[in-house]
Parts: C-alpha cells; sequence; structure tokens
C-alpha cells in the first residue's frame, strides 16, 4: 500500500548519504571575477581549522585534491597529474580509502602504513593502465606527484612523491614567524636528485639530460618519483615510435622512476602553527618563507585564496600584465601562464590536541564543487528519523537487480544479452543493481553515450572492480561497459534507464503532454505523460496533502527531520563560504 510513498521516504534520504553540491557561484561570488578559481575559505578540523583554494590552468584539470576530517585524524592530500587528469583523479578516489584499510588492520598510522597505503594506489592504477592500454595506449604516459599529510594524537606525518611541498610556519626564538620545509622534493633540478639517479643508473649515461635548459631524467620527465608513468617503470608499458615524445631509444632495462615515497614524522610542537600544502605550481612564483608570512600575517579566513591571488598577481607580473588581465584568459591558454595551483593550508590549534572536541567530519575535493558529511557524522544523528521510517514504512521497497541474473552474471561469454535483459524491466531512482563477476579481469566503468557506443574507456565517469553495486540517484540513462580490452564489443554493455519514481494520484487526471525535448545523450528527468492517473514526477512533495491521512502527516515529519539534519550538518559550511566573499 505505501511501497510509493516507501521510494519517496529513501529518496528523500538519500542526500544525507551523498555530497551536498555547491556550483562555484555559491562556494565564492568573487570567483565571477576569475572563474577558473574555486575555494573553501574556513572550515574546522579535529586539531583547529583549514582553507582551501585551487585553480585551473590546463584545459582539463590535472590537479586533484581533497581533506578528510574525523575525530581523531585529519588528511589532505594533493595529487598534480602529468600528462592527463588519470592517475591524479584514481588517487583521488583511492589512497584514502588504502590509507584507512591499512590502518584498521594494524590499528594504528605509521610511516609504514603510509608507504602501504602509497604502494596498493600504485598497484591499482598499474591495473587499470594495464586493462585499458590496448585501447589507449597513452594511458602508460599518465603519472602523477602525490602529497599527503595526516595528523594524528598530536604527530604529523607527511609522505611525499615528486615536487609539491608541505611547509610547517612556526615561531622562532626572536618570535618571527619561520618556514621549514617537511618534505625532500623528487625533481631532477635538484643536484641530489641527478647524483640519486646516476648513482642508481651507473651504466646509463643519458639518465639525466639538460633539454631545453631543463634537467629532465631521460631527456623526458622531471620528476623522478611518481604514481603512475607505467612506461618508465616496467618493460610491458613501454611505448613505440608512433608516441615520439614518449619512446625510449633503448628498451627499459630497469625502472627508472620509483613509487617510493619519502617519508617523515613530526611531534608537533607548541610553536607549530600551521603547515600549508601546496602543489609546485604555488612554489615557483614564492619562497617558503613568503608564503608563511602571508599566512601568519592575515586573517585565517579566505587565507588559502589569498595566497593563491598572490602567487596569481606574480605569474601575470611576469609577463607583464595585471592580474585582472590574467583573470579574462581561459583555461587552455591559461597553461602558458602558470599551472594548475592547489593549496590548502591547516592551521593547529594547539589547545584542541589531545582532546575529543567535536569537530565536523568532512570531505571536501579540491575544484569539483563537493563537500560532504561523512558517514561517521550521520550516524548518531539520523538514528531517530531512520527509527521512525523503520516503523512505519519497514524496509525500502527498492529493487535489487542482479545484472544479466544470478546464473550468468557479469561476463563477457555472449550467454547474456544485458540490453535485452534490461528491456523487460523498469528501473527507478533508489534501485540497486548489483554486478556479479565471473573473471578477476571483469570491472565495471560508467562512461559517456560516445564511448559506450564505440567502446572505447577512455575517460571513465567512474570505474569498479571485483564486487560492484550501484545506485542511480538522478533519473537518466546511464552507460555502463566492462573495460578489459574486447570484452565491451563482446556484449560486455548495458544501457541503464533509471525513471523518476511513479505516484497514483486519485485526484489529478492529467491531459496528453509533450516531454520537452533533451539533448541527445543527456539524461532527462522529463517525460511524457499519458492520459491517465499515473503520472511520473521526482519528490512530488507538495501533491501528498492529496493522499491525506496519518501516512501522509508521517512522511512529511520524516522530511522535515531529514532536513533539519541535513541543514544543522551544512550551516557551518554555507557560513565559511561567505567569508569567501570579502577574501
Amino acid at each position: 500500500m505505501f511501497s510509493w510513498l516507501a521510494r519517496i521516504a529513501c529518496t528523500c534520504w538519500k542526500p544525507l548519504r551523498r555530497y551536498a553540491r555547491m556550483n562555484k557561484d555559491e562556494v565564492d561570488d568573487s570567483s565571477l571575477e576569475d572563474p577558473l578559481l574555486w575555494c573553501r575559505s574556513l572550515d574546522r578540523h579535529s586539531y583547529g581549522e583549514f582553507s582551501f583554494a585551487v585553480v585551473q590552468a590546463n584545459e582539463v584539470i590535472e590537479d586533484h585534491s581533497q581533506v578528510e576530517t574525523g575525530r581523531d585524524a585529519t588528511f589532505v592530500g594533493v595529487y598534480d597529474g602529468h600528462g592527463g587528469p588519470d592517475a591524479s583523479r584514481f588517487i583521488n578516489d583511492h589512497l584514502f580509502l588504502h590509507l584507512m584499510r591499512h590502518a584498521q588492520e594494524k590499528g594504528t598510522i605509521s610511516e609504514d602504513i603510509l608507504r602501504s597505503a602509497f604502494s596498493s594506489t600504485e598497484d591499482g592504477f598499474l591495473t587499470l593502465v594495464r586493462r585499458t592500454c590496448g585501447i589507449k595506449p597513452l594511458m602508460a604516459a599518465i603519472g602523477s606527484c602525490c602529497l599527503v599529510g595526516v595528523i594524528w594524537r598530536g604527530t604529523l606525518y607527511v609522505a611525499n612523491l615528486g615536487d609539491s611541498r608541505a611547509v610547517i610556519g612556526s615561531i622562532g626564538r626572536s618570535n618571527k614567524i619561520a618556514a621549514e620545509q617537511l618534505n625532500r622534493e623528487h625533481n631532477a633540478s635538484m643536484e641530489e636528485v641527478r647524483q640519486e639517479l646516476r648513482s642508481l643508473h651507473p651504466d646509463d649515461s643519458h639518465i639525466v639530460v639538460m633539454k631545453h635548459g631543463v634537467w629532465r631524467i631521460k631527456g623526458i620527465i622531471q620528476v623522478s618519483r611518481s604514481i603512475g608513468d607505467a612506461y618508465l617503470k616496467r618493460p610491458e608499458f613501454s611505448l613505440d615510435p608512433t608516441f615520439p615524445r614518449f619512446h625510449l631509444s633503448e628498451p627499459l632495462g630497469r625502472p627508472v622512476l620509483t613509487a617510493e615515497p619519502s617519508v617523515c614524522a613530526r611531534v608537533l610542537q607548541p610553536n607549530d602553527k600551521f603547515v600549508i600544502f601546496a602543489s609546485d605550481g604555488l612554489w615557483e612564483h614564492m619562497t617558503n618563507q613568503e608564503a608563511v608570512e602571508i599566512v601568519h600575517n592575515n586573517p585565517r579566513a579566505g587565507i588559502a585564496k589569498r595566497l593563491l591571488k598572490t602567487a596569481l598577481s606574480e605569474a601575470a607580473r611576469k609577463r607583464e600584465m595585471r592580474y585582472d588581465d590574467l583573470k579574462k584568459v581561459g583555461k587552455g591558454v591559461r597553461r602558458f601562464f602558470h599551472d594548475d595551483i592547489t593549496i590548502v593550508v591547516i592551521f593547529i590549534d594547539h589547545d584542541l590536541l589531545g582532546k575529543n572536541q567535536p569537530a565536523p567530519e568532512l570531505s571536501v575535493r579540491g575544484f569539483i564543487d563537493t563537500v560532504g558529511p561523512s558517514i561517521m557524522a550521520l550516524r548518531n544523528t539520523v538514528a531517530v528519523s531512520f527509527i521512525i521510517m523503520m516503523i512505519f514504512f519497514g524496509a525500502c521497497s527498492a529493487t535489487v537487480y542482479t545484472v544479466g541474473g544470478d546464473l550468468e552474471g557479469w561476463t563477457d561469454s555472449g550467454a547474456v544479452d544485458y540490453n535485452e535483459w534490461a528491456s523487460s524491466k523498469k528501473f527507478y531512482v533508489g534501485d540497486e543493481f548489483i554486478f556479479n563477476y565471473k573473471h578477476e579481469y571483469d570491472f565495471v566503468m560508467i562512461v559517456t553515450q560516445a564511448d559506450y557506443d564505440y567502446c572505447i574507456p577512455s575517460l571513465p565517469l567512474s570505474h569498479y572492480g571485483t564486487f560492484t553495486a550501484l545506485t542511480f540517484d538522478i533519473p537518466g540513462t546511464y552507460y555502463v561497459i566492462c573495460g578489459e580490452p574486447g570484452h565491451c564489443k563482446a556484449g560486455q554493455k548495458i544501457k541503464i534507464k533509471i525513471n523518476a519514481l511513479e505516484i497514483e494520484d486519485p485526484v489529478v487526471s492529467p491531459s496528453p503532454s509533450p516531454s520537452p525535448s533533451s539533448p541527445s545523450g543527456s539524461p532527462t528527468n522529463a517525460k511524457a505523460m499519458s492520459p491517465s492517473s499515473k503520472i511520473t514526477r521526482p519528490l512530488p512533495v507538495l501533491n501528498l496533502v492529496m493522499v491525506g491521512g496519518a501516512a501522509t502527516a508521517l512522511l512529511m515529519l520524516v522530511a522535515w527531520v531529514s532536513h533539519f539534519i541535513y541543514s544543522r550538518l551544512n550551516e557551518s559550511m554555507f557560513q565559511a563560504e561567505k567569508s569567501c566573499q570579502v577574501v
């Protein structure tokens, strides 16, 4: 009787488990002046506050980044990609999860745990390269620097691959702020890195080469450590002469690059005031000392953005122009003036160290306009409302489907026509799709319509391995393939059409109305209405009054409680954004 009502309740509840979307205008009205700049003015973490800012220069942004805050720890990740965004995006999706898994297994966080998390992430990305390089060979030339910071139990751990930098600002004996670089950089421009490479490759006279005034490893790349760059690590990923930029004149005898991070641990002292984590784009335009003085001498709110604007002003000055003029330069062309730049400033309030002070548990990802409360933050606050829903509605009535059926599952055997299987069913928002893998090399990719049509997993929107369960919260058509070479063309692909919730409305009987046209290949929330009592509406809250009775009142109560909890969780986030406007 209440199956549709339960569907609405489940759908209303889903935003509490997912990211709260914000566009750049909501994040910072002043970003209209520079549409390629994103910022989080000031947020809280377990041991103080943090500020976050990113600017795009490349046509497709290659910097990815995140801040994860919890009751006992704070995590910062800055991933500066090169050759494309695939590696940095992969790290953004996986490294923190690997760290949590290893930390839970050992019951602690340590330098070795960080190394294990980096190793697992490297192995995962090389597996992805192996699966896709037959279709997209240049995946072997995509890589990323990786800078991570973790504060746990009063100790700061820093792990690094590449040339991003973590700099701590501390009060010295003269009561002045002093900069100290925490991590070692891995860039061939540094004499110690060149010496290290020569000692590791004594029989290779071309291990480091000066090219166009810049020291490069094998004449190709500047960084000596990274995630990815598979063609410089394993012979199986070598690129042929059709890719002259990445072709090696001699076969790879041993790895040229490594994914072994440099790791350090520092017990935080009362004179340690803040840490700046930033990609190398910032350090091209200011020194460590200049950066810490800017942070120390200005208000906390919007300080990451202030650092970023200072760097951009300097980049413009070097080209004899003003920053106001640089703002008019679009992405892609911007790369001639500066790199993608990511900055996270972590303030350390020592009176909070060692105390279980309440702080929002957030997951913030730079530039992609998403912020979300962690599951831990929701666990206690949603309990009462969840009990109310369970009592009156029972378990959520969303349908669970095993794609291809229980016997065949997700396979390239050709025994199942997945689209024929889907055509006999009607899927709704909230339904769950289980992909049972028959082989370890099978996996799932959500792709664009074009990549689906031509079976080219060049830039998957999402990818999943081992057991996969997908739930779609927005009506539209989703395109899913297996990214293993040859499997998609063998029929291991499915088009899933997700419908909005259907409600039996005993009062309204609309006349036929054509649905508005939508761009080809894009999900649409509209559906043509037939002259029937069944209409399709996403979240039709206003029409609930027509249903009447206790069920309506109860659903409205649940919706109000959900809205209240959601508003409280995001109140501090939106308040922080307002202060970004005045920086």
